[in-house]
C-alpha cells in the first residue's frame, strides 16, 4: 500500500516541513536579503531549503525515529503506527520522513488492505491502481484529525 502512506507523508510534509526548514535557516544564516540568499551556503545556491539545512548540518539523524517505529511495530496496530508516524513527522520534523514512510509503509497499511480484501471477498487481492484509488477514503479522514 505505498500510495496510502505516501499520501500521509506528502500531506503532512507540505503543511509543516517546508516552513520548518525556513525557520531553521533564518536562525543560522545572517542577513539574508532574499529566499535565494537564504539557500546560499558557502557561495553555492542549494536547490531547496532542506538541502541548505543538510549542508549546514542542521538536521538530526533519524535513527531515533526509525527505532521508535520499529519498536511500535512489535505490538501496535497499523492504525496506531500511522498515528505515531503522523505525530513524529508533524511534531518532531525528522530529517528524512520519506525514507521512514517508505520503510514502514507496508506495516502502516496492513489493516486497510485487509478491509479491502474482506469487502471485495477476495483474499488474494494485491495492490493495484484500483485499490490505490480506494485508499483515499481511508487516508484523508485519518490525516485531517492531525491537521485540524
Amino acid at each position: 500500500m505505498p500510495f496510502l502512506v505516501i499520501q500521509i507523508c506528502v500531506l503532512l510534509m507540505l503543511l509543516v516541513v517546508f516552513t520548518q526548514f525556513i525557520r531553521r535557516m533564518m536562525v543560522h544564516v545572517r542577513g539574508p536579503t532574499s529566499f535565494e540568499s537564504l539557500r546560499t551556503i558557502k557561495g553555492i545556491v542549494c536547490p531547496t531549503f532542506r538541502a541548505a539545512c543538510q549542508e549546514l548540518n542542521l538536521l538530526e539523524n533519524d535513527t531515533h525515529w526509525d527505532t521508535t517505529i520499529a519498536e511500535a511495530i512489535i505490538s501496535a496496530s497499523p492504525s496506531q503506527i500511522r498515528t505515531l508516524f503522523a505525530i513524529i513527522i508533524s511534531t518532531y520534523f525528522p530529517s528524512n520522513p520519506r525514507d521512514l514512510c517508505n520503510k514502514y509503509k507496508d506495516n502502516m497499511s496492513e489493516d486497510i488492505l485487509h478491509r479491502i480484501r474482506v469487502s471485495s471477498r477476495n483474499s488474494d487481492l494485491e495492490v493495484n491502481e484500483e485499490i490505490l484509488t480506494l485508499d483515499r477514503r481511508y487516508v484523508l479522514p485519518h490525516v485531517r484529525q492531525f491537521v485540524s
